[in-house]
């Protein structure tokens, strides 16, 4: 466990100073898991997809090129710096609001 928290204290201080200081444990699940719904695929591809775009945030890249379609996807810091929900359903999107009907 011990690891495994100290592995992503790159991605808590990305968030912390996004956020100006806090908790940001919260913050990183959202940011780790995607909402249900929003990344439906076998286990298989979707660990391919979050192993993507966990590489992609660790070097400090907005976006990444998703490894089934070859799309380019905004990873959730992206959507943070951004600042609020577009309401697109986007797959890393780290904010609470829902897609607009």
């Amino acid at each position: 466990m011990q690891e495994e928290e100290s592995s992503y204290l790159w991605l808590e201080e990305i968030l912390w100073g996004l956020r100006g200081g806090g908790d940001v444990s919260e913050l990183m699940a959202r940011v780790l898991c995607p909402k249900p719904g929003r990344l439906t695929m076998p286990d298989s591809d979707r660990k391919r997809v979050l192993e993507a775009h966990e590489t992609a945030m660790r070097r400090g890249e907005k976006t990444y090129v998703d490894p089934l379609s070859s799309f380019h996807v905004f990873t959730a810091v992206a959507h943070l710096e951004r600042g609020t929900c577009c309401s697109n359903g986007c797959r890393h999107c780290p904010y609470e609001e829902e897609v607009s009907p």
